[in-house]
């Protein structure tokens, strides 16, 4: 987001871009008590939705920017050594996950629950239980989640594929998921109804959604739709994606 401010200003050389950066439940939480803003960009579509319904976005305004996928991470220098998912379900296994609520912990929930049930010939009808049991710590956002991992202070995590950056890749290990169960993290971006300045509003989410927006968070390890593609998040029928309605390079 950073790269894309940026190249945003230098093309656009009147506007200056200020974030506000956090876990996208904390931000649709202030954005309905008030807080003003242009542009709302979300790493799920509950999130969105609440804001939706709190009249601030319409769906007309909305469109998915980015895909991404769950990593499990554990540190390099583990003391427990974790080799496979399964794993994460061993009795002492201390995992590490965001709060509920927060994105990255929705989907995590998804993707315990579909090895419990779609996979429990192979994990177990159990093995979410027995993962969340694990569960030593719940933190606000998913970089969080990242840092902890990386300083040793966990055995085990998931985050997203593109939290694993270059500060922290020397430190973790990323260990295999079956793909077939990973799930899609959808990642919906909107103007805002009461924008102080709605067509530079609108223009921002063009360029995040146009060739040279998406190369950039391409470039950053994010999944995009196809070149062909425009994507509007539909209330009525939120779609599931798959991989083969992204491109991931």
């Amino acid at each position: 987001m950073n790269e894309i401010k940026t190249v945003f200003e230098e093309e656009h050389t009147h506007v200056e871009v200020v974030y506000q950066f956090a876990g996208s439940s904390t931000l649709s939480a202030q954005l309905l008590s008030g807080a003003q803003a242009d542009v709302f960009a979300s790493a799920n579509t509950n999130q969105m939705q609440r804001v939706m319904e709190g009249d601030l976005v319409t769906s007309a305004a909305t469109r998915y920017f980015a895909f991404n996928r769950l990593a499990l991470i554990t540190p390099k220098e583990a003391t427990t050594p974790i080799e496979s998912v399964k794993d994460l379900a061993q009795p002492g296994i201390q995992v590490v996950l965001a709060a509920p609520d927060v994105p990255v912990r929705t989907y995590t929930d998804r993707f315990l629950e579909t090895l419990s049930t779609a996979y429990s010939a192979d994990y177990g009808e159990n093995f979410k239980d027995a993962v969340l049991a694990n569960v030593v710590s719940e933190e606000s956002n998913v970089r969080l989640v990242a840092n902890r991992i990386a300083l040793g202070e966990g055995d085990a995590a998931f985050v997203y594929m593109t939290d694993v950056t270059a500060s922290i890749a020397d430190q973790v290990e990323i260990i295999p998921m079956p793909p077939e169960a990973n799930p899609i993290a959808s990642y919906p971006i909107a103007y805002l109804a009461n924008s102080a300045s709605p067509e530079l509003a609108e223009q921002f989410q063009s360029f995040i959604l146009s060739e040279e927006g998406q190369a950039i968070l391409l470039k950053w390890g994010f999944c995009v739709a196809p070149e062909d593609a425009s994507y509007m998040l539909d209330l009525e029928e939120m779609p599931e994606f798959t991989a083969n309605q992204i491109r991931c390079s």
